[in-house]
């Protein structure tokens, strides 16, 4: 938020930060406003100030902090010059060349150039202005501010409206490069400086007697420095510098000795008020400031009764030259300033008075300052009135409803007439008020919660939309990370009892197959009982079997007696055709029959034997050649020891076991 001050000289325009702003801080913006008509009513420059105020955190014991804005222009010392002259001809130099300076080793200023704060521009340079706001000021929410004065002042406060009028000073003018000067030379670290406008008015002691042109210039910290005013040198001194110094900063007066309100320390409870060193040091910095007509300004009055007559006790400011304090018929005394430039006490001259007004009047008899003090904190003595006789009063009859009131006994009262001489006031013409424009700082507002809204339903008609045709889109290619699916548990599965029907299979021709030897583990077999099966004729193509060659036995010697084994005869045997029960299930097409590759067969050696005894089995009966057969290896069943083997020689087949030995071969191939 923003105020202007209702000053007709310089205006102020006030911008207040977030945390001053909150409704509990109104008393901070009310004494914020009070300085600024404080400083409004002594400074006449046409201009406007703008400030911004914030409370926030500084460090260490600083209770409050301006940053300001500085501007300085090539060759611009002869300009600031010259507008000082305007307000005091002849006093000042067309030039800042040849001045005597004192700085400190390897330090120096630069020719012709002088900087200023934006305000104090303004007061020098017609339409001067900078972009940004001339000044910054934060209070530090560490301290404990008095910020209603109108109260008086409350023990262990600080005096927010002397902090105030202090930054604001700052602002105005109160600026010194000696500081920045200070900070080098702990630094170690010589530089080139440009002066402030205040540094032409910092001379050394030997100045005395020298016009402001002589004087020599004083920029060592630590050294003393005194104020050349524009009516000669005076008696006031400032602070020498932070580290190098007296511990404090350049731009104010010196410390703990009441100069004013540019004092570099406020203690707790102390009331400090614009003095006239301060005011001089503002004429001098190019503020008109007409010092004849500076008006007392009071901020709190209060009395306290004692044996010599009641004591009255004034908070305010520009209390200068004669000071009379004007209590009516008791008559008039001279008050008694206060060294802190804000207090000033008057002694009521005699016990006996008849007004409860005190009239302040300060520099100016025709400008007194009236404030009305109330019962409560003065009890004057009785006071006797004349009889007064008032002339005969018709009234109106009234009807008021009965009223009982106690019997009241009252003195008879005379005035005498008053004669009123007729007031005529001629008519005031104010000139046009421009106003400048305000720029206001960005405004953050806190989130607004908005409570749930519920709408009732809404029917919409059908909405008919025409036909979309969209141009082919062309992806580009996606590439997804490899996925890892948790193993899945399926629970078991009960299928129903499934019917096939009857199957017939087609004859199946199969190619020649060659299968390698193969070496198969001695496999038992349990019996199989396999029902009838019928198979339809197949046509076996020629099979050759690679030879299989077993490794010789070697039997130990036997000493079994000669066996002698009778001639065989194979009876007769028929085979029954095998007939296969049906197939239940959906036909299906025969998959190709894939050519199976039998590795060799190696038998197990056999358990050693008695030896075998050849013997000549009988000659068979001649039969009919038998066709050439190839069999595929035949497990053998080894022997269990002292089991006679069979004679290796076989007898003669018949046709009929040919056929058998046929039958039995086509079996184990097709099985195979």
């Amino acid at each position: 938020m923003s105020k202007r001050s209702a000053s007709s000289c310089v205006n102020f325009n006030f911008i207040f930060g977030s945390v001053i702003s909150e409704p509990g801080n109104a008393d901070w913006l009310q004494t914020i406003q009070l300085a600024g008509d404080i400083w409004s009513s002594v400074l006449q420059n046409d201009i406007t100030v703008d400030f911004a105020f914030e409370i926030g955190t500084l460090n260490g014991g600083t209770i409050a902090s301006a940053s300001t804005g500085l501007s300085a222009t090539v060759n611009n010392a002869g300009a600031i010059l010259a507008a000082l002259n305007d307000n005091y001809p002849g006093t000042y130099p067309s030039t800042v060349l040849g001045m005597n300076s004192n700085f400190p080793t390897g330090f120096s200023y630069q020719q012709e150039v002088i900087f200023f704060t934006e305000a104090n521009g303004k007061a020098l340079i017609d339409g001067f202005s900078l972009a940004a706001d001339d000044t910054s000021i934060i209070f530090n929410s560490a301290f404990n501010f008095d910020v209603d004065l109108t109260d008086g002042l409350d023990n262990g406060k600080t005096n927010l409206l002397g902090v105030v009028l202090h930054e604001m000073g700052h602002a105005l003018g109160y600026v010194s490069q000696v500081e920045k000067i200070d900070f080098e030379m702990n630094r170690n670290n010589p530089v080139t400086i440009i002066m402030a406008v205040q540094d032409m008015f910092r001379v050394d002691a030997t100045s005395s007697g020298d016009t402001f042109e002589l004087a020599d210039r004083q920029y060592t910290p630590g050294q003393t420095a005194f104020f050349y005013a524009p009516d000669g040198l005076t008696t006031s001194t400032f602070s020498t510098g932070t580290t190098q110094g007296d511990g404090r900063q350049a731009p104010h007066w010196k410390d703990s000795l009441n100069i004013g309100i540019m004092d570099p320390t406020f203690a707790v409870g102390e009331i400090s008020g614009i003095s006239e060193a301060d005011l001089t040091g503002m004429r001098a910095f190019g503020y008109n400031v007409n010092m004849s007509s500076v008006k007392p300004f009071i901020v709190h009055l209060s009395a306290t009764s004692g044996t010599g007559g009641d004591v009255f006790t004034i908070l305010g400011f520009f209390f200068y030259g004669t000071v009379m304090c004007n209590f009516g018929q008791a008559g008039m005394t001279a008050a008694v300033k206060l060294p802190n430039h804000g207090e000033i006490r008057c002694t009521v001259p005699s016990s006996s008075y008849s007004t409860t007004t005190m009239t302040v009047i300060g520099n100016a008899e025709s400008d007194p300052v009236d404030f009305a003090l109330t019962a409560d904190i003065l009890t004057p003595p009785p006071t006797t009135l004349p009889p007064t006789t008032l002339p005969p009063t018709t009234l109106p009859p009234t009807t008021l409803p009965p009223t009982t009131l106690p019997p009241t006994t009252l003195p008879p009262t005379t005035l005498p007439p008053t004669t009123l001489p007729p007031t005529t006031l001629p008519p005031t013409t104010l000139p046009p008020t421009t106003l400048p424009p305000t720029t206001l700082p960005p405004t953050t507002l806190p989130p607004t919660t908005l409570p749930p809204t519920t709408l009732p339903p809404t029917t919409l008609p059908p909405t008919t939309l025409p036909p979309t045709t969209l141009p082919p889109t062309t992806l580009p290619p996606t590439t997804l990370p490899p996925t890892t699916l948790p193993p899945t548990t399926l629970p078991p599965t009960t299928l129903p009892p499934t019917t096939l029907p009857p199957t017939t299979l087609p004859p199946t021709t199969l190619p020649p197959t060659t299968l390698p030897p193969t070496t198969l583990p001695p496999t038992t077999l349990p019996p199989t009982t396999l029902p009838p099966t019928t198979l339809p004729p197949t046509t076996l193509p020629p099979t050759t079997l690679p030879p299989t060659t077993l490794p010789p036995t070697t039997l130990p010697p036997s000493t079994q007696p000669p066996t002698t084994v009778p001639p065989t005869t194979p009876p007769p045997m028929t085979v029954a055709p095998t007939t296969m029960p049906p197939t239940r299930g959906p036909t299906a097409p025969t998959a190709p029959v894939i050519p199976t590759t039998v590795a060799p067969t190696t038998l197990p050696p056999t358990q050693p034997t008695a030896p075998i005894v050849p013997t000549q089995a009988p000659t068979a009966t001649p039969t009919a050649p038998i066709a050439p057969t190839t069999v595929s290896p035949t497990s053998v069943i080894s022997t269990e020891p002292g089991q006679p083997i069979a004679p290796t020689d076989s007898p003669k087949q018949t046709s009929a076991g040919v056929s058998l030995h046929s039958i039995v071969t086509c079996f184990l191939v097709l099985f195979a």
